[in-house]
């Protein structure tokens, strides 16, 4: 009788049945090469998702750069939050919301910037936000130019009326969409600009700032001038104006000859 050696590898248990390998059909391996084929066919290369509608909300030109971000490109691939900053920091805008819309529309929300002064430095104008940022050059057909005494005033015909025009006596060179003045200084400047006018009654025909000294120059129509400290509180200031005038006005407003100093906290000095 053959003896069986049990150990070795060779040996074949007939108790265990070999489990014979199932073969993938050739119809389920065709199936799944379409399906990723047409998938990548539908992101890559079809017109299916290629944006074809844009909706906006808010004033856009047909011609404007915001379009061209989105025309004829895949919506799946858009990166919003990268456009949305580049938008932000490149064009006159304070605010936009860009949302995908499958398969192939866009919608976007746009607030505008609404100017909050209108700076002029070496013989152009520009607008200014709420940032301190100068986001449009509006140096065109749209200025004058006004010949008053000793000043070279730019002033705008119509559209820009309630916002102060300031005068940069600095002459410093100012690059558009660059934060140039900080958020404080423009309330101080809107401030000061609405209780000359609205409070006190005078008729301011100059402002002039220079970020040298941090002084607000405000030139009234008889040719003499207020300064204000940008670095101290403008309430204050415009009380201690309120004051003073209030106290010239029973000596006669003729006393007042050429200037306000209210830079100095309680000193005031006058002339």
């Amino acid at each position: 009788m053959r003896k069986i050696d049990y150990s070795s590898k060779y040996f074949k248990n007939p108790a265990i049945r070999k489990k014979n390998k199932k073969k993938i059909k050739p119809y389920i391996i065709f199936f799944v090469v379409f399906v990723f084929v047409a998938t990548n066919y539908i992101i890559f290369f079809s017109p299916y998702l290629k944006i074809k509608n844009i909706k906006i909300n808010g004033n856009i030109n047909e011609d404007s750069p915001i379009l061209s971000f989105f025309t004829n490109r895949n919506i799946m691939f858009l990166d919003l939050k990268s456009i949305k900053n580049n938008l932000l920091e490149t064009l006159p805008i304070e605010d936009i919301n860009i949302e995908k819309k499958y398969p192939d529309t866009i919608s976007i929300s746009i607030k505008e910037t609404t100017p909050e002064l209108i700076w002029i430095t070496q013989n152009k104008g520009y607008l200014i936000d709420s940032y301190g940022k100068a986001y449009s050059d509006i140096s065109g057909n749209s200025i004058e130019t006004y010949n008053l005494e000793n000043y070279d005033i730019l002033r705008h015909k119509y559209l820009y009326d309630n916002i102060p025009i300031i005068y940069d006596n600095n002459n410093s060179l100012l690059v558009l969409n660059k934060i140039f003045l900080n958020n404080e200084y423009i309330t101080f400047i809107k401030k000061v600009y609405q209780e000359l006018n609205q409070k006190l009654n005078l008729n301011i025909i100059y402002y002039g700032v220079s970020m040298k000294d941090y002084t607000l120059e405000a030139t009234t129509s008889d040719n003499w001038k207020i300064f204000f400290s940008l670095q101290d509180d403008a309430d204050k200031q415009i009380e201690r104006l309120s004051l003073i005038l209030k106290n010239q006005k029973g000596e006669g407003m003729d006393t007042i000859s050429q200037y306000i100093d209210l830079r100095y906290g309680d000193k005031v000095f006058y002339k």
